[in-house]
């Protein structure tokens, strides 16, 4: 709140209502896209059962616009960039609304498609419309400020949700539709956002300077395709990865710490808070006692590897998603 307090660089008054509107745009913008990302993932394997395979799919299918936004782009060349990231916002919500109408892989495709086509377009010209506030000297500033703020939506967004479903106040539907309405929030703030250059407000020209490609720069454009697989592959399967370790090792080596337990305690006592370091009681087993807890130490082990190998890959995913959308 401090940053969205500081004007002292936005000296025209229409900058100074556009920061405000794009603050407000911002903050509901990212506490949408937080809360859904915070939830679909378990909707996705809890609500709808979908498997590994599935969530690649639905990952291939979620990309699709993000792919073709050049294209998208081109459609709506003539619309003001906060006209279309408005209309933008008003699809992203109307997506995630009819998330909760979903009760399979094939009837949720089309919301990812809808709710991917409003914020893979959002994400592009939030960054137009903050470098629009002020000269190219100081858009730096105001993009760190709009992060800033971003970032906070989304820290309240993981709060909201940690609270919901810990103290289950809401299912995933009633959740979606919330992630929705901010959606629209943010819609209704950025429409009357002013036409500025340079921070200074002008009439809206429907010519825009033209797309650009130049062949030195072909290397970039190939690394930037194989960035963005990499960035979804690291997050989605990340995510699953570390569900299903979870799934296999909590209970698998709950059950090892019984068994070690039951096979060394009929005929001795046990160190206090043994627990700790169990593994320093295995030579007190004998052969068929340790073939007979090994099983369960070993599927313990590998959902530990498989959390801390799903947690590492989602959290990178995640950050490159946060820092180099």
């Amino acid at each position: 709140m401090q940053q969205i307090g500081r004007f002292s660089e936005l000296s025209a008054p229409a900058a100074r209502r556009g920061f405000f509107l794009l603050a407000i745009m911002t903050l509901c913008f990212g506490l949408a896209m937080s809360i859904q990302e915070n939830i679909v993932t378990n909707y996705f394997e809890d609500v709808l059962g979908l498997q590994g395979p599935q969530f690649g799919y639905i990952t291939a299918i979620r990309e699709v616009p993000g792919f073709l936004l050049i294209f998208l782009t081109a459609v709506f060349y003539r619309m003001s960039i906060p006209r279309l990231t408005s209309m933008m916002l008003v699809v992203l919500a109307v997506g995630y609304i009819l998330f909760g109408l979903s009760n399979s892989f094939w009837t949720v495709a089309p919301w990812v498609v809808l709710s991917s086509m409003g914020y893979h377009t959002v994400l592009q010209t939030q960054y137009a419309l903050g470098m629009s506030l002020t000269t190219e000297r100081r858009s730096g500033s105001i993009l760190g400020k709009m992060g800033a703020i971003n970032s906070a939506g989304a820290l309240v967004a993981m709060v909201l949700v940690f609270i919901v479903f810990y103290f289950d106040l809401l299912s995933f539907r009633p959740m979606f539709v919330i992630a929705g309405l901010f959606a629209l929030i943010a819609a209704g703030a950025i429409y009357n956002f002013p036409n500025l250059h340079d921070g200074e407000e002008r009439a809206f020209i429907g010519k825009r300077d033209p797309i650009v490609f130049r062949k030195p720069y072909k290397l970039y454009y190939y690394l930037s395709i194989f960035d963005g697989a990499r960035q979804q592959i690291f997050f989605s399967f990340g995510l699953w990865v570390l569900a299903l370790g979870l799934l296999i090792g909590i209970p698998m080596g709950w059950w090892y710490h019984v068994v070690l337990y039951r096979t060394l305690a009929s005929r001795m006592a046990l160190p206090f808070r043994w627990w700790r370091n169990p593994v320093e009681l295995h030579p007190l087993l004998r052969p068929e006692e340790y073939r007979l807890v090994r099983p369960w130490l070993v599927t313990g082990a590998l959902g530990f590897a498989l959390c801390l190998t799903g947690g590492v890959a989602a959290i990178a995913g995640m950050l490159v998603m946060r820092f180099y959308p």
